[in-house]
């Protein structure tokens, strides 16, 4: 079994002071391996989410933002394949939850309505 966690604009100068009060994140360090990920480019959230999962540049999949126009972009609208895709066509299990490289977050594998489009509606959920 595969697990990725990502969490958009976390940083460890933030996270590892604070893995006492956080249970479940320093169990998933200990378990599997933690890392930095480190741009070379802008750090532009829907280009890097969606070159995480394809693989490809920014040049290759050409999804630059969350809205084009006056519209959402929507997951077909962007012409490349992702890891999950791959995957399953494979005839593996695969689910996604809440990936954020479009908003709503895209969802897959799994029958999932976030309320919100999957945002923190209330200081609470922040």
């Amino acid at each position: 079994m595969i697990f990725v966690l990502g969490i958009d604009a976390a940083t460890w100068t933030v996270i590892k002071p604070n893995l006492g009060k956080l249970p479940s994140f320093n169990r998933l360090t200990q378990l599997g391996k933690a890392k930095v990920l480190t741009l070379k480019e802008k750090p532009i959230s829907p280009s890097i989410w969606c070159g995480i999962f394809s693989g490809k540049t920014p040049e290759e999949h050409r999804h630059e933002a969350f809205v084009a126009g006056d519209r959402l972009v929507s997951r077909e609208n962007i012409k490349v394949e992702f890891i999950w895709d791959i995957l399953h066509r494979e005839g593996k299990k695969v689910k996604v939850l809440n990936a954020p490289f479009i908003v709503p977050p895209y969802c897959f594998g799994v029958d999932f309505k976030p309320v919100g489009f999957g945002l923190p509606t209330n200081e609470k959920e922040w």
